[in-house]
């Protein structure tokens, strides 16, 4: 641990890019908890209808017993990652579509190595599309006879199956079912520090405490008894499904202490299902002030790109905020021949100007938030797995809104003008990438 501590204090110091004062990220601890929800009036988003129909889409209403924070760089939710792993007692369950062998990576392999050394119940679950990335075949050598379980979902088969499955884009852990952490970070150097506008990539995550993080972890446990076996441990795998009475006793007794009073409901995509997408178009159209989106890679569908549209044609305030460097050079050309009609409707395009932006974030009418895995693509909205967090009330939704004004002053707007002043050639491109949207 003493090691990852180290790595997270901070790259501003090691890299001599920033001037002093000037990182522009949050060098400060995370902020305080939000054990109250604040304003929850049942207008907008949280109108009594809008609720209904999405609870009806996602297959479960939010649990109301919880507390939140929200964590807006590397350094904080790292740090917060490996409290998480160091604090569990019982079992951890770990969640991440790249998993590098860097400094970070290493880190957390050996945080936990370490808790399951002790006793803790770890289990691993990564996608080997992610471990291609990752420039490695797999992570489960890391932890070959350890007491670490690892599983890979939906290795590589040549059957209709593979392809139906999609990939697990998901990045979460859980502690003990009682603490999660979810967002769009993968683990990997880049994302280390919090100097966003000169060095390290800007994300976003999230952590509750609370009865979410059980529905968190029942969606682990789903996806884990479809999964493979990734690696050979000292024993066998745990029992997963119904829990083991010791774990009832534990999870009945810590239910009867509510830790806050926040509505959290865990949105779990699946492939095929389109979950996340109908409850983005249901929420846009029923906004009635503004719609803040940070997002990696913007290649939203047809009805959620009408939706935004609209919104801003009957006055919300729409404002979307992306990378101008994306890792994804051909994502961004095709994102830009789809803005141009945003764009003339009214919504405001930002572009960031440090590294990377990859954070997946919305908060509408500053009272209805979401912060997750999902890009805004058709891989994410469409065929792969995501978890995101819906959170509700001003609370957080006050905050995500802070944060959403302070990233915009490390951007340049993107308007009408310099979009149509986009060379021939540039648009030729921009329209041929878009046609490959859907590989993208």
């Amino acid at each position: 641990m003493t090691a990852a501590r180290d790595l997270l204090a901070g790259c501003c110091v090691s890299c001599g890019n920033a001037p002093e004062g000037d990182c522009g990220g949050s060098s400060s601890p995370p902020s305080p908890f939000v054990s109250d929800p604040g304003s929850l009036e049942p207008a907008g988003p949280l109108a009594t209808d809008v609720q209904r129909e999405i609870g009806r889409i996602v297959g479960r209403e939010p649990t109301r017993d919880n507390r939140v924070r929200l964590l807006a760089d590397g350094t904080q939710s790292y740090g917060a990652m490996l409290d998480l792993v160091g604090s569990a007692s019982t079992d951890i369950r770990f969640e991440n579509f790249i998993f590098r062998d860097d400094t970070v990576g290493r880190a957390f392999t050996h945080a936990l190595l370490e808790r399951a050394a002790t006793g803790a119940q770890v289990r691993v679950l990564h996608d080997p599309f992610g471990s291609i990335m990752s420039r490695r075949l797999s992570i489960g050598r890391r932890f070959r006879r350890s007491a670490v379980r690892v599983r890979l979902h939906n290795p590589f088969r040549p059957t209709p199956a593979f392809f139906r499955r999609g990939r697990d884009h998901r990045k979460a852990v859980v502690g003990d079912r009682r603490r999660l952490i979810a967002g769009g970070m993968c683990l990997a150097d880049v994302w280390s520090g919090n100097c966003i506008r000169h060095c390290t990539w800007r994300d976003s995550a999230i952590l509750v405490e609370g009865a979410a993080a059980l529905e968190a972890a029942n969606e682990f446990d789903r996806v884990w008894l479809e999964a493979a076996p990734g690696s050979r441990g000292r024993r066998r795998s745990p029992t997963v499904g119904r829990p083991a009475a010791t774990e009832v006793a534990v999870e009945e007794s810590e239910s009867e202490r509510a830790v806050g009073t926040v509505p959290v409901r865990i949105v779990s995509g699946r492939p095929r299902e389109r979950r996340l997408e109908r409850v983005l178009t249901r929420v846009c159209d029923a906004a009635q002030d503004e719609i803040l989106i940070t997002n990696a890679y913007f290649l939203p569908t047809e009805a959620l790109l009408a939706s935004l549209r609209n919104a801003c044609r009957r006055g919300v305030r729409v404002e979307i905020l992306l990378p101008a460097h994306n890792n994804h050079p051909l994502v961004a050309l095709a994102a830009e021949h789809q803005v141009g009609s945003l764009l003339e409707s009214g919504v405001r395009i930002w572009l960031w100007l440090g590294p990377m932006i990859h954070a997946k974030t919305i908060v509408v009418d500053r009272s209805w938030s979401v912060v997750g895995s999902s890009n805004l693509d058709p891989l994410s909205l469409i065929k792969n797995l995501e978890l995101d967090v819906e959170v509700h009330g001003s609370g957080i939704g006050e905050e995500m809104s802070a944060i959403f004004a302070r990233d915009r002053t490390g951007c340049r707007p993107l308007t009408t003008e310099i979009w149509h002043e986009r060379t021939t050639v540039r648009r030729a491109m921009s329209r041929a990438a878009f046609s490959w949207r859907r590989l993208l």
